[in-house]
């Protein structure tokens, strides 16, 4: 699955002196379910051919790692603070 990143504030259209916050949302980084597999060969033992069959399980893997950087602005003034959450930012609109 293709990963996509976005970033959404909670007002788009802030007053003077309200504090707008900032979320990162990831969606794709999904955790891969161990599967299982069989794997079939052959052995010719005195000409005779036996196939033969065993079945596997491929492990998992769990999510990516993230981390976030904090958001910048091109709006002066704007000074972004982390929240308790790593993806979650905050900013007062000066």
């Amino acid at each position: 699955m293709a990963i996509s990143v976005s970033l959404n504030a909670s007002d788009t259209a802030p007053a003077h002196g309200q504090i707008v916050t900032f979320t990162y949302t990831v969606d794709g980084n999904d955790a891969v379910d161990p599967s299982s597999a069989v794997v079939s060969g052959a052995a010719v033992v005195g000409g005779v051919r036996y196939e033969v069959q065993t079945t596997m399980t491929a492990p998992g893997t769990p999510p990516a790692s993230e981390q976030f950087e904090v958001p910048t602005s091109d709006a002066p003034d704007w000074t972004f603070a982390g929240t308790s959450e790593p993806n979650v930012f905050t900013c007062t609109i000066p």
